[in-house]
């Protein structure tokens, strides 16, 4: 297993918590600067698809840190994800 499965695999499910951390939400835009397509569509996926008991989209667009992941993440979105 590639060590960037290896990583991602550690992060998942965990994305919107590192993603409103200093430090975890640069890892989270490295990952999506980075990673091949499929990895970068289960980010965002992860990341549209949050809960509200972990907490919501526009908690991360509101966040000091998941903001920046939020861009990343629509920056990085191929054309079919952004629509």
């Amino acid at each position: 297993m590639k060590v960037r499965q290896q990583v991602f695999a550690k992060l998942k499910g965990k994305i919107a918590s590192f993603s409103r951390h200093k430090f975890g939400s640069s890892v989270i835009e490295l990952c999506l600067r980075v990673y091949e397509q499929d990895i970068k569509l289960q980010i965002i996926q992860e990341l549209t698809g949050l809960q509200k008991s972990d907490c919501s989209f526009e908690d991360l667009m509101r966040d000091n840190y998941g903001n920046f992941v939020i861009q990343k993440a629509i920056d990085e979105a191929d054309e079919d994800t952004r629509n």
